[in-house]
């Protein structure tokens, strides 16, 4: 039997994709990484696309919840020595 190269109908270069299963697994393990990174701040979920205005405005909200829970804890703690 003879192989020939036979041109993809896809697309007007008759070229066929072939290079980029190997990038599959990047956006997950990016994904990993940023999660991994905002547990700190008590982030569990990052929406999808994750641009950088959304990962800042998510620090930015888990940052004033922190800060808002520890005024709340001095209150109480005020209120409770009073």
């Amino acid at each position: 039997r003879e192989r020939g190269l036979i041109a993809s109908q896809g697309n007007p270069l008759g070229i066929k994709g072939g290079g980029e299963s190997g990038t599959t697994a990047a956006l997950g393990a990016f994904f990993n990484a940023v999660s991994d990174a905002l547990a700190s701040l008590g982030i569990e979920e990052v929406p999808m696309p994750a641009t950088s205005a959304k990962l800042w405005e998510l620090i930015r909200q888990a940052q004033a919840e922190r800060d808002s829970d520890s005024d709340d804890a001095a209150t109480w703690s005020q209120a409770a020595t009073s």
